[in-house]
């Protein structure tokens, strides 16, 4: 995956540290009408040590990203409630396929990942009332040539209304360079770090960026 930016409209975005959905209760359904918070854990699937949860709230140390964060223990979670957007910083689309893993609520009209090409929705992905992620594939070579941003959205409160993301990868990103297609801006000239503090590498693979104003969160 290139490295780009998220710009964020979350209270507070963090990306979840570990595999957080396995240590709490997960939904169980009782009947056609009616689901209660009492169901047996559930893997998210996630790469690396970190993923997007919006239902989870447990960030990485503020002093070392590669450990959680004292305060939060292991099944810390804010619910349902918290609504926002993670917006990538533009990019251009150069071949053939985004992958990436989703899993979470199943209402395509309030929580879900969308591709944007040159500022329009154009494809659309989400959960499958589960906590664990799969994979989606969006085939995207009719716009090769035009601006992408993904865009990944909660917009509800209900039950299942929150998305777990992680892993997206570009099929272009071993021939286009460090960045992958993305295009410069004026948030890309800021000194890349990670929540460690440490400069990062334009060389590393394989890893999820997001960024909290001049903060890197990553997957590794």
């Amino acid at each position: 995956m290139p490295s780009f930016l998220f710009a964020s409209s979350f209270p507070s975005p963090k990306p979840t540290f570990g595999d957080n959905s396995l240590f709490r209760p997960s939904y169980i359904i009782l009947n056609e009408m009616v689901e209660e918070v009492r169901g047996e854990p559930t893997s998210s699937g996630l790469k690396g040590r970190y993923y997007v949860g919006t239902y989870e709230s447990r960030p990485s140390s503020e002093l070392n990203y590669v450990l959680p964060h004292p305060d939060f223990v292991e099944g810390s979670h804010v619910g349902d409630g918290p609504v926002g957007t993670l917006t990538s910083d533009p990019f251009s689309i150069l071949g053939d396929s985004i992958h990436f893993l989703i899993g979470g609520g199943c209402d395509h009209l309030k929580v879900y990942v969308e591709l944007l090409v040159d500022g329009f929705s154009s494809m659309r992905a989400t959960g499958q009332c589960t906590e664990k992620m799969k994979e989606e594939v969006w085939r995207v070579s009719d716009f090769i040539g035009r601006t992408g941003q993904i865009r990944i959205v909660d917009n509800g409160s209900d039950k299942w209304h929150h998305i777990n993301v992680d892993d997206f990868r570009f099929s272009w990103e071993k021939s286009m360079g460090s960045n992958g297609g993305a295009i410069p801006s004026s948030s890309q000239r800021i000194s890349k770090h990670h929540s460690s503090g440490k400069n990062e590498s334009p060389k590393v693979r394989n890893r999820s960026c997001f960024s909290v104003h001049t903060q890197w969160f990553v997957s590794i």
